[in-house]
C-alpha cells in the first residue's frame, strides 16, 4: 500500500533466473522471460464516474491533500488513465514545482531517515525485557519479543486472502493495497508465491486507473520474481510488449517511471548477471528518453542507486555502464557533466553514484570526489541545486582519513555550514557529521574525528533558531553511527545536546534536541524527554519526545509511553511514534488494542495511523482480525484498504520499510511527482 507522508502533522506541522551475460559490456542475455502474457486487461467493468472517497493515509510529514498510486485517497479520484501530475521541469529547465511545506524544515529531512536509526524490526525479535520493575505494572506482557508470523500460515491464509480479495474489485484503495502487501509477501517470506503474485498482479497493468496501473508495475518490481524483469523493461522502455501489457499506443510516463522503480527494487534482490541486466536496461532506458517530463531520467537514476555490480578486473571504465562499476560511475559522471541535461535530472546523478562510490576501486571514485567539491568552491559558477546535491552526495563517499579528496571534502562542509544556501548549509552539516563518524586509514582519524565534533559544536552554541535543529541533528546523527560502529559516543556532545535541551521552550527546536540527544543515548537527557512527552499535552513535540524515548533505550520510558498512547486520541502522529518507541524498547503490548482501535474507528486519520503503527509494530496476534476486517461486504472499502496495508507491513519482515533505502540520500527538495510530492502524495517516497 502506498502511504502519504503529507497528512499526518495536520494542524502541527503547518534465488534469481541465470542470466548469462558477455564480457566487455555487450548487451546481457535477459533473464527467462514468462510465456506469452496472453490477456492483459482485468476483466472488469470501468469504475463508476463516483466511486465512494477513500482514507487519507497520514505520515510524519507536512500538511496536504494527498491523491496517489497505491493509496487509499480523498476526495474525488482520479480520472481513469490521467494518472497524476508528471512533475515539473523538464530538460533544460530548472523551475520546480511549488509546495505548501517548507523543504528546508528538519521534519522533513527527519522523515526520510528515521528509519536508518531505529533498528525496530530487531527489537521487536529480541523482545528486550524490562528491568526497571513496570513489566510487572504492565503485567508482564511486555517481555518475550514479537510473536512472528508462521511463514506456513503466510502461504496457506494471508496470500490466498489478498489474491481473493483482488478478484474483482474495483475500488482502487483496496486494490493498491492488495497488490503492495502481496508484493511485500512475494519479496520477503513467501518467495514460492512470487511467480503467482506476478501472474495475478500482471492485468492490472492495462486497468483503466493510473493509479491502479502504476501501482501494478511497482509491486511486480518489489514482488522480485526474475520473470517480471523483462515486463518491467517493456514498461520502461515503452516498447511493443509494454505497450500490450497496458493496451496502450504507448506506455504513460508514470507507469514507465514507476517500473523503473520497480526495476531498482527487482535488481537489488537478485544476482549480479540479472542486476547487471537491469542496469544495461535502464540506461538504455535514460538515453532513449524523450518525454517532457524528468519522472523517467530521474526513476533511472534513482533506481540504480539501489544496483551496485561489481569492479572490473582490469581496473578500467572504457565499457558500458552495465560491464562494471567503474563504467558505472563513469556514466554517472557524463550525466553530471552534461548541460543539456537538466540540473534537475543532473543532481540525483551524484546522489546515486555516492551511493555506490564507497565499493569502487579509488580511482573510478576519486573523479567523483573531485567534482563534487568542485561543485562546493565558493568561487564555482553552478546552479544552487546542484551545490546541494554535492553537499549531500559528500556525505555518502567521504570519510575522516587524510587523504587529500577527504580532507578537502571536510574543509568545503566547513564552509557550507557557515556560508552556504539555506538547503545547501542544513545538507552540508548533515554529511560532515556522516564524514567525521567513518573512520578511513591512516594515522590521524581521531584528530579528525575531534575537529568535526569541535566544529559542529562551535556552531550549534552559536546557531540561529532555523539551523540550530539541523546542527543538533547532525551532532546526534554522528554519534549514532559511531556507536553503530563500535565506539563509544562523545560525553562533550552528550552534554551539550542535554543542556540545549533543559533550556529550550520552543517545541519546533525541542523535537529535534529530544531526538539528537536519543541518538547519542544520553542519559542524562530523560527527564526532560519525558516531560515533553507527557507533561506537554498540546505541543508538536510530543511525537518526536516519544519517539526519542524509545531510541534511548531506557526501559523507564515505558510508562511515560503508554500513558502517550493513552493520551494520542486525536493525535494520530503521537499514536504511531509512541507505539514504535514501545516496540524498540520490546514492549508490544500495545498490538491488540491497535488491532481492535482499528475495527472500531471510524476517523479516517487515526485508522491510518493505527495501520501505520501496526505495519511498524504488529505481529502474529494481528493477522487473524486483520483478515476477518479484509472481507468484502461486511466493512466499508477504506477500512479494508486499510487492514490490506497492514497485513503487508505485519507480514514484511525486512529491517526497514522497502522505499526507506531510496531516501537516505536522494535530493527530495525538487523531485519530479513520481519520486516526492506532498502536495499530492504521488510519489513512491510519500508511501509505506
Amino acid at each position: 500500500m502506498k502511504w502519504f507522508l503529507s497528512a499526518f502533522l495536520g494542524a502541527a506541522f503547518v534465488s534469481a533466473a541465470t542470466v548469462t551475460v558477455p564480457p566487455h559490456g555487450n548487451v546481457p542475455v535477459p533473464p527467462v522471460a514468462p510465456a506469452d502474457p496472453g490477456p492483459v486487461g482485468p476483466n472488469v467493468p470501468p469504475p463508476s464516474s463516483n466511486p465512494p472517497p477513500g482514507p487519507r493515509s497520514p505520515n510524519p510529514a507536512p500538511p496536504a491533500q494527498p491523491t496517489g498510486a497505491g493509496s487509499p485517497s480523498v476526495g474525488a479520484p482520479k480520472a481513469p488513465g490521467t494518472g497524476g501530475a508528471g512533475g515539473s521541469g523538464g530538460a533544460g529547465t530548472a523551475t520546480p514545482q511549488p509546495s505548501s511545506q517548507d523543504i528546508a524544515d528538519w521534519r522533513v529531512w527527519w522523515t526520510f531517515h528515521r528509519d536508518e536509526f531505529l533498528d525496530l524490526k530487531d527489537a521487536l525479535d529480541r523482545g528486550n525485557a524490562l528491568t526497571t520493575g513496570e513489566d510487572e505494572l504492565l503485567g508482564g506482557t511486555s517481555a518475550g519479543g514479537a510473536q512472528r508470523p508462521d511463514p506456513r500460515k503466510l502461504h496457506d491464509v494471508v496470500v490466498p486472502a489478498l489474491l481473493a480479495a483482488l478478484r474483482g474489485e474495483r475500488n482502487p484503495d483496496v486494490l493498491t493495497s492488495c497488490m503492495m502487501a502481496l508484493a511485500k509477501l512475494g519479496r520477503g517470506p513467501c518467495p514460492a508465491d512470487a511467480a503467482a503474485i506476478e501472474t495475478a498482479l500482471r492485468p492490472f497493468l492495462a486497468d483503466p486507473v493510473q493509479e491502479v496501473a502504476e501501482t501494478a508495475a511497482l509491486a511486480l518490481g518489489l514482488n522480485a520474481a526474475p520473470s517480471s524483469a523483462m515486463l518491467l523493461v517493456g514498461l520502461a522502455g515503452d516498447d511493443e510488449r509494454g505497450r500490450a501489457l497496458v493496451q496502450q499506443t504507448e506506455v504513460p510516463t508514470r507507469t514507465r517511471a514507476f517500473a523503473c522503480y520497480g526495476l531498482g527494487l527487482l535488481g537489488a534482490r537478485a544476482n549480479a548477471d540479472v542486476r547487471r541486466f537491469v542496469v544495461h536496461h535502464l540506461v538504455q532506458t535514460f538515453e532513449k528518453d524523450k518525454a517532457a517530463t524528468r519522472d523517467v531520467r530521474t526513476a533511472v537514476l534513482v533506481a540504480m542507486s539501489q544496483l551496485e555490480i561489481a569492479p572490473s578486473a582490469r581496473g578500467d571504465a572504457t565499457y558500458a555502464p552495465s560491464s562494471s562499476l567503474e563504467s558505472d560511475l563513469a556514466w554517472l559522471l557524463g550525466i553530471w557533466r552534461d548541460p543539456q541535461q537538466s540540473e534537475l535530472v543532473r543532481v540525483h546523478a551524484a546522489t546515486t553514484a555516492a551511493r555506490l562510490a564507497p565499493g569502487a576501486p579509488a580511482a573510478a571514485a576519486l573523479p567523483w570526489k573531485g567534482a563534487l567539491c568542485d561543485a562546493l568552491e565558493p568561487t564555482a559558477t553552478v546552479p544552487g541545486i546542484l551545490r546541494q546535491g554535492a553537499a549531500l552526495a559528500l556525505g555518502a563517499c567521504c570519510d575522516n582519513d587524510d587523504d587529500e579528496a577527504d580532507a578537502r571534502a571536510r574543509a568545503l562542509l566547513q564552509r557550507a555550514v557557515r556560508d552556504g544556501d539555506g538547503l545547501t548549509r542544513r545538507f552540508a552539516a548533515i554529511s560532515l557529521a556522516r564524514v567525521g563518524a567513518r573512520d578511513g586509514k591512516g594515522a590521524h582519524t581521531s584528530e579528525n574525528l575531534r575537529a568535526t565534533r569541535t566544529f559542529l559544536l562551535g556552531e550549534f552554541e552559536g546557531a540561529s533558531s532555523t539551523l540550530r535543529p539541523w546542527l543538533a541533528l547532525a551532532l546526534g546523527t554522528c554519534e549514532a553511527l559511531r556507536l553503530r560502529s563500535g565506539a563509544d559516543a562523545s560525553t562533550e556532545v552528550q552534554a551539550a545536546l542535554v543542556k540545549a535541551l533543559a533550556q529550550r521552550k520552543s517545541p519546533g527546536d525541542a523535537g529535534a534536541l529530544c531526538l539528537a540527544a536519543a541518538l547519542t543515548r544520553a542519559p542524562e537527557a530523560r527527564d526532560s524527554i519525558v516531560e515533553w512527552t507527557v507533561g506537554n499535552q498540546e505541543s508538536e513535540a510530543r511525537p518526536y519526545a516519544a519517539l526519542a524515548l524509545g531510541l534511548l533505550g531506557w526501559d523507564g520510558g515505558v510508562l511515560p509511553l503508554r500513558k502517550a498512547v493513552l493520551d494520542a486520541k486525536n493525535r494520530p502522529l503521537l499514536l504511531r511514534e509512541a507505539s514504535i518507541a514501545l516496540g524498540l524498547l520490546g514492549s508490544n503490548e500495545v498490538v491488540p488494542t491497535l488491532v481492535r482501535s482499528l475495527a472500531e474507528s471510524e476517523s479516517l486519520p487515526w485508522q491510518s495511523a493505527i495501520a501505520g503503527a501496526l505495519s511498524y509494530v504488529g505481529d502474529a496476534r494481528a493477522i487473524d482480525p486483520l483478515l476477518a476486517l479484509l472481507e468484502k461486504g461486511k466493512r466499508p472499502d477504506r477500512m479494508r484498504s486499510f487492514a490490506a496495508a497492514a497485513l503487508g507491513g505485519v507480514c514484511d519482515r525486512e529491517r526497514i520499510p522497502w522505499n526507506a533505502p531510496i531516501g537516505f540520500t536522494v535530493h527530495y527538495a525538487v523531485p519530479p511527482a513520481t519520486l516526492y510530492e506532498p502536495s499530492s502524495g504521488t510519489g513512491i517516497l510519500d508511501l509505506f
